[in-house]
């Protein structure tokens, strides 16, 4: 599997980008969590710390040029949706999550301190992201919302799931539609690619590439980060045992739709179709968003510091490289992933200068 990721990297037009911590940030998120997190969570800081960890090296590998408040907001989001994606929340959290997350669309109190502070959160969000294109921060609030609503839908699959897969459910226990692309509608809504992805164009709140001119790639910028996900992610599932994931599923889907692999005539799809079809198109949305800020770039120089339609272009282009290499270089040295075989190849090898 290293070899496959070494090789997706490579026809991205990656480099990889040794991390460099932000003292600020870094202060900034651990008083924060000893402050909220712990009481939102019911966890001390010492099994946060991991948690903390991932979220600050996230933000620090995509977000390089984002301002100090831009930086904390993107920290703390990630961290308490990976407290929550590690189990790190009171086990009677987890089970009213859904009935906490419908009051407070009713308007009514939250029954627990986590969905209390993530709903502060998620309105801070709305502001801050908000304050140029009051549109922005809508969808990037209900962006961190969505992942919440995600989380509760994937734990009713995941059983539904499971109990398809031990031939204890009928064949009506879980049917999916082929045509709709269940798998990976499933991993968009259980992932958090809308707030991430207006991170890249937000560095500041006085900043951002207008929405308008990266609109079009929104969809090409919401496969790359799931199927990105996906892929980097494959490994310790698979240490873990883990079935129910965006590679399994869709195997199991293609296969069920009687789909034949690409790689032996007239057999069944196997799990080397379902790798080679995502690393395509993760590939493939890469080079179009590449294509559409490098159109809309005329090539001729200003004589002086207007921003106009080149300049965001310019801007967004320099932004959007600098996560796609980020993010990829971040899955690599997260811990959480376990990709020691691939950090080594390239912490080993020299820097780009």
């Amino acid at each position: 599997m290293d070899d496959i990721l070494d090789l997706f990297f490579q026809i991205t037009h990656c480099t990889y980008l040794r991390l460099e911590k932000d003292k600020h940030l870094r202060k900034e998120l651990w008083g924060w969590a000893e402050k909220e997190l712990t009481r939102a969570t019911s966890y001390d800081m010492e099994t946060l710390d991991p948690i903390l960890e991932a979220a600050a090296t996230f933000t620090e590998s995509c977000y390089p040029l984002a301002s100090n408040e831009m930086k904390f907001s993107m920290s703390k989001g990630t961290a308490s949706i990976v407290s929550l994606d590690s189990f790190l929340i009171h086990p009677r959290v987890q089970e009213n999550l859904a009935e906490s997350q419908k009051r407070l669309v009713a308007g009514l109190e939250p029954l627990d301190d986590f969905s209390a502070a993530y709903s502060t959160f998620t309105k801070e969000a709305a502001q801050l992201y908000g304050s140029i294109n009051p549109l922005v921060g809508m969808l990037a609030s209900n962006g961190w919302n969505q992942h919440l609503e995600g989380w509760c839908l994937e734990g009713q699959m995941q059983d539904t799931y499971r109990y398809t897969q031990s031939g204890g459910g009928s064949s009506q226990s879980l049917r999916i539609c082929q045509l709709e692309d269940f798998p990976y509608y499933l991993r968009s809504i259980t992932g958090v690619p809308i707030p991430y992805i207006i991170g890249i164009f937000k560095p500041t709140r006085e900043l951002e590439v207008p929405y308008t001119l990266w609109m079009s790639c929104f969809p090409a910028l919401k496969v790359f980060a799931c199927l990105t996900n996906d892929l980097f992610s494959y490994p310790k599932e698979l240490l873990a045992g883990e079935r129910f994931n965006y590679m399994n599923i869709q195997t199991k889907t293609k296969q069920d739709a009687g789909c034949k692999s690409q790689f032996v005539e007239n057999m069944p799809w196997t799990f080397r179709d379902t790798l080679y079809e995502t690393v395509t198109r993760a590939a493939n949305c890469v080079h179009a968003i590449n294509e559409v800020f490098l159109s809309g770039l005329s090539g001729t120089k200003s004589d002086g510091p207007v921003r106009g339609p080149d300049y965001e272009f310019q801007l967004g282009a320099s932004l959007w490289s600098l996560f796609k290499q980020g993010y990829m270089s971040w899955h690599i040295r997260c811990p959480r992933y376990k990709l020691d075989g691939l950090l080594s190849r390239f912490e080993n090898c020299p820097p780009v200068v």
